[in-house]
C-alpha cells in the first residue's frame, strides 16, 4: 500500500459521457484507499449517495489469477500484525467512509461468516441503531461442500446502513413472488409465465442471485469478482440517475460498470494493478 499523499496515482479518468441530457463522470483511482479517501475529503465531504464496501473477509490468503501463462497477485488478504490489526484497518476506513456519504446516502458492507457479528457492531456504533436497515443475504449455489461437520457455507451478508432514515434515497424494487395456484387471493393482481403463476411483492431481504462460473460472457480474470445483478440491484434500490456511487474495494471494478449501465456516476479505488486495469478495461466496453 502506499505510504503517503504522494504516491496516491491517478491512474485513468473515464471521459465524460452523455447520458438523458446528463454528463456523468466516472473516475478510477489507484492508491491507498484510507490515504486516497482522506484526500478526497475537501471536495467529496456529504457528496458520495452510495459506497459498496467489498473490504478484504480476513481469509489469511493471497489471492492471484493467471495471465499470459504467469501467476499474478491480484490482492492480499493477510494481517500480518495480527487480527487487531483488521480491526483497526476496517474502522479507520468505515470512519472516512461515513463522513464521505451525503446525508441521503446509504453504506452497503459486504462480507461473510468470518466477520459479519463485529462488522455489524461497528456499523451501529457509526450509524447508529436507527440508520442500520437490513441485513441482506446473498444465497447462491456453487460447488459440493468438503466438510465432514457443517452445511455447506453457500451465503455472504451485506450490512445496508444509511446515513440519515429520514432523508434517505429508497427506490422500492419488486420481484415475483410464485404460488401454487391463483384460486382464492383477493386484492392482488396475479400473472404468469413459464415457471407460474405469482404476484409482484416488495423485494426480501434473501437474495437468490447466482454466482460467476468460470464460462459465463461477464466473468473476467479477477478472483472474487462479484455477479452484476448484485450491484446493480443495490445501486437501483438507493440511487436515482446522476447520483454519485464509490466503492474504495474496486477489484474488478463491477461497481462502475453496474453504475455506468444505470447512469449514476462512480468514483472507483484500488491499489492494486491489476484490479485498476481490469476495471478500466471494462469500462471502456460499455
Amino acid at each position: 500500500m502506499a505510504s503517503d499523499h504522494k504516491k496516491v496515482e491517478l491512474t485513468k479518468h473515464i471521459q465524460f459521457e452523455e447520458f438523458s441530457k446528463q454528463k456523468i463522470v466516472g473516475q478510477v483511482l489507484k492508491g491507498d484507499n484510507q490515504l486516497l479517501m482522506t484526500s478526497l475529503l475537501s471536495k467529496y465531504r456529504g457528496k458520495i449517495d452510495l459506497i459498496y464496501l467489498d473490504p478484504p473477509f480476513k481469509t489469511g490468503k493471497d489471492f492471484s489469477t493467471t495471465r499470459t501463462g504467469s501467476k499474478v497477485l491480484a490482492y492480499s488478504d493477510k494481517f500480518l500484525l495480527g487480527e487487531k490489526s483488521y480491526w483497526q484497518f476496517i474502522w479507520e476506513r468505515l470512519r472516512i467512509m461515513y463522513e464521505l456519504l451525503s446525508p441521503r446516502g446509504a453504506l452497503f458492507l459486504h462480507t461473510d461468516y468470518r466477520t459479519s457479528s463485529q462488522l455489524k457492531l461497528m456499523l451501529l456504533e457509526l450509524f447508529g441503531e436507527s440508520n442500520y436497515i437490513n441485513e441482506i443475504i446473498w444465497s447462491y449455489k456453487t460447488g459440493g461442500n468438503s466438510k465432514t461437520l457443517g452445511f455447506a457455507r453457500k451465503h455472504d451478508t451485506i450490512h445496508y446502513c444509511v446515513k440519515n432514515r429520514e432523508l434517505a434515497r429508497w427506490n422500492n424494487l419488486r420481484e415475483k413472488s410464485y404460488l401454487s395456484h391463483k384460486y382464492g387471493f383477493k386484492n392482488i393482481e396475479l400473472h404468469e409465465d413459464e415457471l407460474g403463476i405469482y404476484n409482484l411483492v416488495s423485494m426480501r431481504d434473501v437474495w437468490e442471485i447466482p454466482a460467476l462460473r468460470g464460462n459465463q460472457p461477464e466473468r473476467v480474470d479477477y478472483p472474487t469478482q462479484k455477479p452484476l445483478a448484485l450491484l446493480e440491484r443495490i445501486i437501483a434500490s438507493s440511487t436515482n440517475p446522476g447520483d454519485l456511487v464509490a466503492d474504495f474495494f474496486c477489484g474488478s471494478g463491477t461497481t462502475g460498470v453496474a453504475a455506468k449501465k444505470l447512469n449514476r456516476r462512480y468514483l472507483l479505488v484500488d491499489s492494486g494493478s491489476l484490479a485498476i486495469k481490469t476495471s478500466i478495461a471494462r469500462l471502456k466496453k460499455i
